[in-house]
């Protein structure tokens, strides 16, 4: 979101920073759910293990999901530049409405619900405290009400939104370096 700064037409956008943001969207994401993967191992005990888990496996099957719905980024991008702007919407529409698309695309909301259960999982547990969901639900209702025009604003909430794997990842190499 920071490399791709908001356009407000695709003739006005830049090709290779709409792509170049689409490729690093898509192996961040992947990286996330790969990451949230080790986070159980964060839980000693059953206080807060079966949140962190529900939450760490919706994450991953929503970053996954939107990793690969980053693809729309290319197509919808050229389908712009290439035709009229009413045969690309009518594309961009029949796609959108494809008898299976929302298994795809309707799957985003389990990352963001995976991450709050996650970050209250990991505060029950009591290896991160209470802070760290109240800045996920901050980020998360800031993202519907930060124009989207605002770039590095929306940018900068939306990095927010990934608080709590960056926390765990921090505590997963502060447990390893003190166990070695």
């Amino acid at each position: 979101m920071f490399v791709s700064p908001w356009a407000s037409s695709f003739s006005t956008s830049d090709s290779f920073l709409t792509e170049l943001s689409a490729i690093l969207l898509h192996y961040g994401l992947i990286a996330g759910a790969l990451g949230a993967l080790a986070v159980p191992g964060l839980v000693r005990g059953r206080k807060g293990r079966w949140l962190t888990v529900f939450g760490v496996l919706a994450t991953a099957l929503g970053l996954l999901n939107v990793s690969g719905a980053v693809r729309d980024d290319w197509w919808r991008m050229v389908t712009g530049q290439q035709l009229p702007l009413d045969a690309a919407v009518r594309i961009s529409d029949t796609v959108d409405g494809s008898a299976f698309m929302p298994l795809w695309s309707g799957t985003e909301i389990f990352a963001f619900l995976g991450l709050l259960a996650l970050s209250a999982g990991l505060a029950r547990a009591e290896v991160v405290g209470w802070w760290l969901t109240a800045i996920y639900l901050a980020a998360f209702v800031g993202m519907m009400f930060i124009p989207v025009s605002m770039t590095y604003v929306v940018g900068t909430v939306f990095a927010l939104l990934f608080l709590p794997l960056g926390v765990a990842g921090v505590r997963i190499f502060q447990r390893a370096r003190a166990a070695a």
